[in-house]
């Protein structure tokens, strides 16, 4: 019987399946380091459906937005905030030949579930002249640091939340059971993000440390209130200034923002709209968790009974997280199978 579970790690994946097994009359307690900027408080916090590259839908598309539309929405409720918002973005297209990509693919992918049929082509002042653009209806983007820090204050409150590193060498196996700093748990949830390179008990982890790279700019020439995409995304926020981002860097040896980072992302976000007057008001930087084959990581850890991880969301955490719980908060409650293409034996040879 599951009573108690441990959870390591305070992003969008353990603050997920804490909540999913909260909702399940299951008692958690979560460690979370106060010092790290985790990939989720870095996030722009943008969802969408569609890769907008191929003009395909997601991994799990339809399932993960019911699910997360649900679950934010509950959350709101429950903590009386607003943090999640539903958010046109518009794909720009750059000529014909990209057009009929996405004509192909339209019926074949069902992209009507997520976009609208009809092409748009009066765009915002101050964009340039790009023929016409798709419109994902079905996207936005989620306040993470609001939604994160809302969640802390409620668990602090309720004396679930431990703000401090965790010690992995205080956690213990002892008949059948996980003991950390003398509580006992049936379960302990690693939900560490790229921490996770760094956890004894996952030492084979197959993540990569994906760096991003993202700016808050003032745009004066920008007369635009939905979310743009071309390479990198242009999301605005309120006073007037815009989000952009992101930088996709592997060879990154730490998270501090770069100059290289800066001018890669400005000279992207110039082809696309007029920066004339552009200020920089913020830029931040951090580590993405990604898999190599661009899947999750759900499940029991090899050779650990009892420890189980749920990481590696990548770009697409916002919607991924939820469903992702749901499916181990099932698998640790109901005994239902998890599917193999998120299981870590998949990378054991």
């Amino acid at each position: 019987m599951l009573n108690k579970v441990l959870i390591v790690g305070q992003g969008l994946a353990g603050s997920a399946i804490a909540r999913y097994l909260q909702q399940n009359g299951i008692g958690v307690h979560i460690v979370a380091s106060p010092e790290k900027a985790s990939a989720s408080r870095i996030a722009a916090g943008v969802w969408n459906p569609v890769v907008v590259k191929r003009f395909v839908p997601a991994w799990y598309a339809s399932e993960a937005l019911t699910v997360s539309r649900d679950f934010y929405a509950q959350e709101e409720d429950r903590l009386g905030k607003r943090f999640f918002h539903t958010h046109p973005l518009h794909k720009l297209l750059s000529n014909e030949a990209e057009i009929e990509q996405m004509r192909q693919q339209w019926d074949k992918r069902h992209l009507g579930e997520f976009c609208d049929a009809d092409l748009v082509t009066e765009l915002p002042a101050g964009v340039h002249d790009f023929p016409s653009a798709l419109r994902i209806r079905e996207s936005g983007y989620l306040d993470v640091p609001l939604y994160l820090d809302s969640l802390a204050e409620n668990w602090e409150k309720e004396g679930v939340l431990s703000k401090a590193e965790f010690d992995y060498d205080q956690l213990k196996q002892v008949d059948g059971k996980w003991t950390y700093r003398q509580d006992h748990f049936d379960k302990v949830i690693f939900c560490e993000g790229i921490g996770a390179l760094a956890n004894p008990f996952l030492s084979d982890m197959p993540l990569v440390k994906m760096k991003g790279e993202i700016l808050r700019v003032k745009l004066p020439a920008l007369k635009s209130d939905i979310t743009l995409n071309k390479s990198i995304f242009i999301l605005p926020q309120a006073n007037a200034e815009f989000k952009v981002g992101a930088t996709y860097n592997r060879d990154a040896a730490d998270t501090l923002p770069t100059e290289e980072g800066k001018a890669e992302l400005i000279e992207k976000l110039s082809e696309i709209v007029d920066t004339e007057g552009l200020e920089l008001v913020d830029h931040s930087a951090g580590y993405r968790p990604a898999v190599k084959d661009r899947r999750p990581l759900v499940g029991e850890v090899p050779n650990y009974r009892g420890l189980y991880v749920l990481n590696g969301l990548g770009s697409r955490g916002v919607m991924l997280a939820p469903l992702m719980a749901q499916w181990l908060g099932e698998h640790l409650l109901n005994g239902k199978t998890l599917p193999e293409e998120v299981l870590l034996r998949r990378f054991l040879k």
